[in-house]
């Protein structure tokens, strides 16, 4: 597979003695400015080349490119291998030395990055800047519930057969001082409760006018 690089590129290589094995039959080098004789006899010199030319196309190197636009497709190549992931990339990718090397180096810290996270997929994203569907005010309107077993502080998210809400845990919660002292965590079934009267807000926004209770029950 050729590379491509910049005539500017390759004279910065050449002038700090990094060209380890380049040769215009494994690169692909794009003139992007004019050449003079002197800087010719230069190259033919450093590639042991009798003729090296410019071509029409705006290249440097005796090879035909195979397709005209081999570079662009070069580079989608690139993108296609990046794509093998197996999930969507929201990033930039800034390379200043890019590779297929590096390019491969990426997907798979990528890959190992995504087995470690997998189990967050799906988690809802809160932005707390953001204004809820429905207040506190609002969910008092709807749930019977009162302090100290008002569970529910807004709702972030609302469908048709789901819904996401906050319930704000400060260290002041009347629970925590016997769960436990010194290792403050909210008790599992209280847990279970805030996730019932967010299910009664989504049942009840379902329901149609009027005023509704709703009962978290066993059906056997």
């Amino acid at each position: 597979m050729p590379y491509f690089c910049f005539l500017h590129e390759l004279e910065t290589l050449l002038d700090n003695n990094l060209i380890k094995g380049g040769d215009v039959n494994n690169a692909i080098v794009i003139v992007d400015k004019p050449v003079d004789d002197e800087e010719m006899a230069r190259l033919r010199k450093i590639f042991k080349k009798e003729k090296i030319e410019v071509k029409s196309e705006g290249y440097l190197n005796n090879l035909e490119l195979r397709f005209p636009n081999e570079p662009a497709r070069h580079k989608l190549l690139t993108l296609l291998v990046i794509c093998m992931i197996g999930y969507p990339i929201k990033a930039r990718s800034l390379l200043t030395v890019p590779g297929t090397v590096r390019i491969l180096s990426l997907l798979k810290r990528s890959n190992n990055t995504s087995k470690r996270t997998k189990h967050i997929k799906g988690v809802p994203q809160y932005n707390p800047a953001l204004p809820p569907i429905y207040d506190q005010q609002f969910i008092e309107k709807r749930l019977p519930h009162r302090y100290p077993f008002m569970l529910v502080d807004k709702i972030i998210e609302l469908g048709d057969n789901y819904i996401v809400g906050v319930k704000n845990v400060t260290f002041n919660e009347w629970f925590f001082m016997g769960h436990f002292p010194g290792n403050p965590i909210m008790p599992g079934v209280l847990q279970i409760e805030a996730l019932a009267q967010c299910g009664g807000i989504l049942a009840i926004n379902l329901s149609g006018e009027g005023q509704y209770d709703t009962y978290f029950s066993e059906n056997r």
